[in-house]
């Protein structure tokens, strides 16, 4: 004949009767203050409730392992199942044989377990709740403030006395070295504007420093001969016309003074 799996409160050790009673009481919104008179046995737990309860508070636990161990107690899982407290005593003892890294099998609810050393790999929702809160607001890690090691980077230099570490975001952007400027090209002899230009931009070497650079009078022909400018070619003298003669003249003024001949009277009409 097997043993009945279920234990008795008083087969749990100091950190099991801890950890086991306080469970059964955060499960069932019992006052931990009437614990001495309450008789576990009589207490009982939906089996869906303790497998929701279960997967809350052990989430590195798969959820089948979880339901491989409430089927030992109710095969069915059905909505109308219940556990008494001696049955979710042994349930929680192999979650605690889980955790510790054990394959979970019938025979280990008569092994005590020790859920004060794996306190710190299952932390209460509490516990999660802080640690996720820490984790939303992260802190920059010493490996990004140190500095890059000789081993590795060729252009660190090594020093008699470490330098205290500085943050990259703190130092000094320096400017990038401005681009030289473009060579200027040599103007072409054979160009004469730029050569003409060249003589008016820069004064001569013998002129006073009062000299302007550009002066407003326009160059004498010298100056335009040395900037090789070619001379206008000469204008063509005016076309000069031959002298009048008296005799050239005459006939005109002659024809000029011809009378004409005179205009002939309309005639008169007589009135009757």
């Amino acid at each position: 004949m097997s043993r009945p799996l279920t234990l008795h409160v008083s087969a749990l050790n100091d950190a099991e009767y801890t950890t086991y009673t306080s469970s059964i009481h955060d499960i069932t919104d019992y006052s931990p203050e009437h614990a001495r008179a309450v008789d576990y046995d009589k207490l009982t737990v939906g089996a869906r409730e303790a497998r929701a309860w279960l997967r809350g508070r052990y989430p590195t636990i798969a959820p089948t392992t979880l339901d491989t161990i409430l089927r030992y107690f109710c095969p069915d899982l059905d909505p109308a199942d219940v556990l008494t407290g001696g049955q979710f005593f042994a349930a929680l003892r192999l979650v605690s044989h889980a955790l510790s890294g054990k394959e979970v099998e019938p025979a280990l609810i008569f092994v005590q377990a020790h859920p004060d050393e794996l306190a710190s790999r299952s932390p209460s929702p509490q516990g999660r709740a802080i640690r996720k809160s820490s984790q939303s607001h992260p802190q920059p890690t010493p490996s990004a403030l140190d500095p890059p090691s000789p081993d590795h980077n060729p252009f660190f230099a090594t020093t008699s006395s470490h330098p205290p570490a500085t943050h990259p975001a703190l130092l000094p952007v320096s400017a990038p070295p401005p681009r030289p400027p473009p060579p200027s090209l040599p103007p072409k002899p054979n160009n004469p504007f730029l050569n003409r230009r060249g003589s008016q931009d820069a004064p001569p070497q013998s002129a006073p420093a009062s000299t302007p650079a550009f002066p407003s009078t326009r160059l004498p022909a010298s100056a335009s001969q040395e900037g090789k400018i070619p001379p206008l070619p000469p204008r063509k003298p005016p076309v000069i016309p031959p002298p009048r003669h008296a005799s050239m003249g005459a006939p005109h003024a002659q024809s000029s003074r011809e009378t004409l001949p005179p205009v002939p009277a309309l005639p008169t009409r007589s009135v009757a």
